[in-house]
């Protein structure tokens, strides 16, 4: 596992030896019990070869499972137990062969997986019927030849697929409630900028594009990291809500969907510093919680972060930092972690004493922001940046960007092998997350992280000292470095079934067994 922080304070640990040595025993028995915690449930995976696997779970408990393999589907379903109901397999057409795995939902009556074909243009879907099993395709929507396919989630229990045409400034929204048909809406947006942004930098996104649009999808679960949410396009559904960001260095563009209401809106928030406030000389990005934007805009000179309601346009709180006064809202070192192309990571946690030292390295990669809720009257904020170099045959072959690669992250429920999605909330990953790529022969993918994370109150936004507890992404990142070690599983994947439970799924070929571990909010896995 990455070694976070240095110890500090070596001579009161000289001094107190026998203690340092209990503590260390305890320690080793901790992580020898964490490593060795039995899955709550384990299944085999019927089908041959699987490349992709989702999970998700619905407000009972029950988790479903679905695996996409070269010739056969899989869904198991387990209930609230941990014990399986389901576990069937289908056959898949010859014409399906190529079809993306884009999202699942799982609801009262079915559970269904979603995919996009790139090449027929087509949206469909396979639906489990959880009371009599019987397994049924479907074909839903064939997209008009200059349409492109943005994005699919699901969301207050149905399933959505973004689509939108060439050049122009509108949304289609396709929703499906059971697998089985769509009901479909266009949505003028107002921004000018809407397709022109969305076709551009999808290299600078964690989960690729399918087409010639792109942006990334931010899930409303319990952990997010700078790694994960340093793209300045992302896209957010909370609750009937559908609302897309758009960072540059002067201004943070909302655009909202309301799928209840059926219409559209645009906002532009424009943000300034005192020092070095030219274009030139700075960047910004954001992250949005409920209907909360936390903007982070920063210059060699001055770091900004604003608080904002994005209904009232109200200012909640208002932060400056500059780099010969310090940042006194750290609740953690600044730490850089250098992290390679090894699946659990190898970060060195080296600390930065020096804010000007900060302020270079976040301006030299991608400046990000996350935020996260600790308990009900608290957050987290990470600040920081995020970029990737990549070297193949002792040569430099570039930072960030996409490469021609396997992707292990994990997904909103999900996650990827070669599948879509690959975004990974995961503590030891970021950007491109965890791929490994295989052209132009060995390679290493270093991966520079800058970061503090700061506590505040979540009503009031004022600054609390002390601790920050290890959120989920963190345990489970330490259970699955010491279980593979530096290996890997042959696919993982992720699913929340409450918002203090967080299910990690592994598959491992050798056994065609998926093991399913639960972690809880605070404490180890269960």
């Amino acid at each position: 596992m990455a070694k976070r922080f240095k110890q500090q304070n070596m001579n009161y640990m000289k001094k107190h030896h026998l203690c340092l040595v209990l503590a260390t025993t305890m320690l080793h028995a901790i992580v020898f019990t964490t490593a060795a915690q039995q899955p709550v449930t384990e299944f085999l995976v019927r089908i041959k070869n699987p490349e992709d696997a989702m999970g998700v779970a619905d407000t009972n408990g029950t988790v479903a499972y679905f695996f996409d393999g070269h010739k056969q589907y899989q869904a198991t379903i387990i209930n609230a137990n941990n014990e399986v109901e389901r576990n069937v397999s289908l056959n898949k057409l010859p014409t399906n062969k190529k079809d993306k795995l884009i999202g699942i939902l799982l609801n009262e009556e079915v559970f269904a997986a979603f995919f996009y074909n790139n090449k027929f243009k087509t949206l469909s879907a396979v639906t489990l019927d959880r009371t009599t099993g019987d397994y049924k395709s479907y074909s839903l929507k064939v997209l008009a030849k200059d349409e492109y396919f943005l994005r699919g989630f699901a969301m207050n229990n149905r399933f959505y697929m973004l689509t939108v045409p060439k050049h122009k400034n509108i949304l289609n929204l396709h929703e499906s409630a059971n697998g089985k048909q769509t009901t479909s809406g266009s949505y003028a947006i107002e921004f000018p900028e809407f397709y022109q942004l969305l076709d551009n930098n999808n290299d600078k996104l964690n989960v690729p594009a399918e087409t010639e649009v792109g942006i990334e999808v931010i899930t409303g679960y319990l952990d997010n990291n700078v790694r994960a949410s340093y793209p300045q396009k992302k896209m957010y559904h909370l609750h009937q809500n559908i609302i897309m960001t758009f960072d540059d260095a002067t201004s943070t563009h909302l655009v909202t969907i309301d799928t209840e209401q059926k219409k559209s809106s645009y906002k532009r928030l424009n943000f300034s510093l005192e020092k070095g406030n030219l274009e030139n000389q700075k960047n910004g990005n954001s992250f949005l919680l409920d209907k909360t934007l936390f903007r982070v805009t920063m210059s060699h000179e001055q770091m900004n972060l604003s608080i904002i309601n994005i209904d009232s346009m109200a200012l909640l709180n208002n932060y400056n930092f500059f780099p010969e006064t310090g940042i006194d809202i750290l609740n953690t070192p600044i730490v850089q972690d250098n992290e390679s192309s090894s699946l659990f990571g190898d970060g060195d946690g080296k600390e930065i004493n020096r804010t000007s030292r900060y302020f270079n390295k976040v301006l030299d990669g991608n400046i990000s922001i996350a935020v996260n809720k600790i308990d009900s009257g608290r957050i987290e904020i990470e600040v920081g940046s995020y970029e990737e170099t990549v070297y193949r045959n002792n040569g430099f072959s570039g930072p960030g960007g996409l490469s021609m690669g396997m992707g292990m992250g994990m997904g909103y429920g999900g996650m990827g092998g070669f599948g879509y999605p690959m975004y990974s909330p995961f503590g030891m990953m970021g950007g491109y997350p965890g791929y490994y790529p295989y052209n132009n022969g060995p390679a290493t993918v270093v991966r520079k992280v800058v970061s503090f994370k700061s506590m505040f109150d979540e009503y009031n936004f004022s600054h609390i000292k002390g601790s920050i507890p290890k959120t989920i992404r963190e345990r489970a990142s330490e259970y699955m470095g010491e279980r593979f070690k530096d290996g890997k599983p042959d696919l993982y994947c992720i699913s929340y079934r409450s918002d203090a439970s967080m299910l990690m799924g592994y598959y491992l070929k050798n056994k065609n067994q998926f093991s399913v571990v639960d972690f809880s909010r605070f404490g180890n896995p269960k």
